[in-house]
C-alpha cells in the first residue's frame, strides 16, 4: 500500500532567490500492516473456533445425558419436560437433606445416663398388723416367758382370725408368760391359743389331746428299746406272759399299736429346748432300770393296757417315725373292736 507524504521546504538562500516548494512522496513499507491484518485474521478463526467447540461440546453432552437418562426417566415415568441437568440437582437437594435429618436425629437422642435416670414407680408396702409371735423355739410342755415372746409385723393377707393381734389384744403378751406349749415352737411361728395350755395348768394335762387320756406304766429299759424310747415316739404295746399257766412256755402279743408316748418319768416333749421340769429331775438324763412310762390312750385302750397290767410284763416297740402319722391317722374300727375283745374276754392268754 503506498502512502503518500509531501514535504514543503522553504529555503532561503542568502546568495539566491527562495526555492520552490518541494513535495516528496514517500511509499511506505506494507509490512506492518500486513501483520495487523493477520492478527485480526487469527482473532476472527479462533473465536469461530471457540465457537465451533462450545456447539460441538454441548452436542456431545446432550447425546451423554439422553444415552444416560433417557431410559431411567422412562421406567420412573418422568415427565419429558424435566431435563437431566435438572435432575441431578434434585437428587443432590435430596442427598443433603437426608444427611442433615441424619445428623439432626444423632444429636437430639438421649445419652445413656440420661435414659438410666428415669423414674422408677415407687411400690406401696402392703398393710401390716403386729401378731405375737414366738422369739424362740419352744419345746411341747415347755412355759412361756417374756424373752420367749414378742410383737411382729404381719402381712395382713396372711392375717388369720385365730392370731393373737396387739390391736385386739394389746396386754397378751404379759398375760400369756407362764403359758406352756403344748406343741413345738420355732422362732417367728405365731401363737394361736388352742396350742397353748393355760398357766395355772400342769404340764401333762397341757399337752395331752382332747378326748384323750394318760395312763402310766412300768417298764424296763431292755423293754423299751434299749432305753430310747422318748417322749413323743410312737410305739406298740406288747404284753408277754406264760401260756397255759406254765412259767417256762412264754408268748407275747401285740395288744396296743401305734401309742404316742407322752412323757418319761417326769420328761415331757421333745422340743428344741428341754422342758422345766427336766431340769428339776436328775433321773431324767438317763434310761433308768425301771421306769414310768406315761401313753397316750383313748378310753377303750385305758381299759385294755390297765387290765393288761396284772397278767404280765409290758413292753414298748418303737415304730418308724414316718409310719407314726398315717397309722394314727388310718386306725380303723375293727382295730378298736380288737381292743375291746382283748379287754372283755382276753383270748389269748386265758387258756
Amino acid at each position: 500500500m503506498l502512502r503518500r507524504t509531501e514535504t514543503v521546504a522553504a529555503a532561503k538562500s542568502e546568495s539566491g532567490p527562495p526555492q520552490p516548494a518541494r513535495y516528496d512522496v514517500e511509499w511506505a513499507s506494507g509490512s506492518s500492516l500486513d501483520r495487523r491484518q493477520s492478527t485480526d485474521r487469527r482473532q476472527t478463526e479462533r473465536r469461530g473456533m471457540d465457537r465451533l467447540r462450545a456447539e460441538a461440546l454441548q452436542s456431545v453432552i446432550a447425546r451423554v445425558e439422553d444415552r444416560n437418562f433417557n431410559g431411567l426417566r422412562d421406567r420412573l415415568h418422568w415427565p419429558r419436560a424435566i431435563p437431566p441437568s435438572r435432575l441431578v440437582l434434585i437428587g443432590v437437594a435430596v442427598l443433603a437433606a437426608g444427611a442433615a435429618a441424619f445428623l439432626a436425629s444423632q444429636y437430639e437422642q438421649p445419652t445413656p445416663a440420661a435414659a438410666a435416670t428415669a423414674v422408677m414407680p415407687v411400690e406401696q408396702a402392703a398393710p401390716t398388723t403386729r401378731i405375737l409371735v414366738a422369739a424362740q423355739s419352744i419345746g411341747t410342755g415347755q412355759r412361756f416367758t417374756e424373752k420367749s415372746l414378742q410383737w411382729q409385723d404381719w402381712p395382713d393377707t396372711a392375717l388369720r382370725p385365730d392370731f393373737i393381734t396387739a390391736t385386739a389384744d394389746p396386754d397378751a403378751l404379759a398375760r400369756t408368760e407362764g403359758a406352756v406349749a403344748r406343741v413345738d415352737f420355732v422362732a417367728g411361728d405365731p401363737i394361736v391359743a388352742q396350742k397353748l395350755a393355760p398357766a395355772g395348768g400342769g404340764f401333762l394335762s397341757s399337752i395331752l389331746a382332747s378326748g384323750m387320756r394318760a395312763v402310766s406304766v412300768t417298764i424296763a429299759a431292755e423293754a423299751a428299746s434299749g432305753g430310747f424310747v422318748v417322749p413323743n415316739d410312737h410305739v406298740d404295746v406288747v404284753l408277754t406272759r406264760s401260756a397255759n399257766g406254765d412259767p417256762a412256755t412264754q408268748e407275747s402279743h401285740i395288744i396296743l399299736r401305734d401309742v404316742r408316748v407322752l412323757a418319761i418319768n417326769t420328761r415331757l416333749g421333745t422340743g428344741p429346748a428341754a422342758a422345766d421340769a427336766e431340769s428339776q429331775d436328775p433321773s431324767t438324763q438317763a434310761f433308768s432300770d425301771r421306769a414310768i412310762a406315761t401313753l397316750e390312750l383313748d378310753p377303750t385302750q385305758s381299759e385294755v393296757i390297765i387290765n393288761a397290767t396284772t397278767l404280765g410284763r409290758l413292753s414298748l416297740v418303737l415304730r418308724p417315725a414316718a409310719d407314726s402319722a398315717a397309722a394314727s391317722e388310718q386306725a380303723s374300727d375293727a382295730e378298736r373292736a380288737t381292743n375291746a375283745a382283748i379287754r372283755l374276754s382276753s383270748p389269748f392268754w386265758i387258756k
